[in-house]
């Protein structure tokens, strides 16, 4: 399936250390970092903003460009933002191994897209190996042990409520299964600006349970699934969120900030028609651990909006002015 996980970009982001925005303030007054907007730093990410108007037709690749960072020594691991990924959108990054800043939009519907100059496209966390320069700055560490993940959810760092019973715990990632609702795109024919927020427009609400069973998604066809269980992260906890198709095939499929509370939800890529129903998780969350906490959590602080959710389940009617 395209845009799946490589396994070695998974063995890439496990073994480093990522630094907090504190740690990225601290690099960049050392002269350390270059480039980086003051406006573009995250909780445990920074932000990359096209640097150019850009319409992308339907059916086509199209190369979109943002300004270049000097990274120095130190470790990049590229994401899209879920503001794309919602409408169907992808955006292949570069390599982290690569001085590239190019970034290739892939559309495969035929609908007609508009982002901005300064629209933001992708995020990077910044980091390197335990050994390298990036553990003399604040930063966070990924847990990849089931009784780590369980000792943080002990000790309070992280609560997530609503869920039938306790959270599936295995292989280093929290297991999460869909919680019925699920929005569909309505194809509108208008060229459609992603950044402004009109997705009550752009997309329909479908539910399905125990009873209708399960809901399909066409391929290729935008899609956002939300999923059980509310989450409450410290300023200490941020997270990785990756979709697992029916393969065990992974996608990256955000970031969600340390501080955050509420529902989270996925936009998976299909290319062949996807069942999804309530039994099987498809949510797989992976915890970055921060022993100092980030210096301005996602909250009122950040005029922080998280762009993954459209309708909340607890809330159905309720349209989300929705990071990651």
């Amino acid at each position: 399936m395209p845009f799946s996980l490589p396994p070695n970009l998974l063995r890439y982001f496990d073994s480093r250390i990522w630094l907090s925005d504190s740690g990225i303030r601290k690099a960049m007054q050392q002269g350390l970092l270059s480039g980086i907007e003051e406006s573009d730093i995250q909780p445990m990410t920074v932000d990359l903003n096209s640097s150019e108007d850009v319409l992308i037709y339907g059916k086509v690749w199209c190369q979109a460009q943002t300004k270049s960072l000097c990274f120095g020594k130190f470790d990049p691991f590229f994401e899209a933002r879920s503001t794309l990924r919602k409408h169907g959108l992808r955006v292949s990054c570069p390599s982290p191994y690569s001085t590239s800043r190019d970034f290739m939009l892939i559309n495969p519907s035929m609908q007609k897209f508009q982002i901005p100059e300064g629209g933001r496209l992708a995020q990077t966390y910044i980091g390197g190996l335990r050994s390298s320069c990036a553990s003399d700055f604040s930063h966070g560490v990924v847990l990849r042990k089931d009784e780590e993940i369980r000792r943080i959810l002990k000790e309070g760092y992280l609560e997530i409520k609503g869920l039938e019973g306790q959270p599936i715990i295995e292989d280093g990632f929290i297991k999460l299964k869909p919680s019925g609702l699920c929005s569909i795109s309505t194809n509108p024919t208008e060229v459609i600006n992603i950044f402004q927020k009109r997705d009550s427009v752009f997309f329909k609400k479908q539910t399905f349970s125990p009873e209708n069973g399960s809901i399909h998604i066409a391929p290729y066809m935008p899609a956002n699934i939300t999923y059980r269980g509310r989450l409450k992260l410290s300023p200490n906890v941020g997270i990785q969120a990756f979709y697992q198709d029916e393969d065990k095939t992974l996608q990256l499929n955000g970031v969600i900030d340390p501080g955050y509370h509420g529902e989270i939800a996925a936009q998976p890529f299909v290319t062949e028609e996807t069942r999804i129903d309530l039994q099987h998780p498809s949510l797989l969350l992976r915890i970055i651990f921060f022993k100092d906490p980030v210096q301005t959590p996602y909250g009122p602080e950040r005029n922080s909006t998280y762009q993954g959710m459209l309708w909340s389940p607890s809330s159905p009617d309720k349209v989300e002015a929705n990071s990651g």
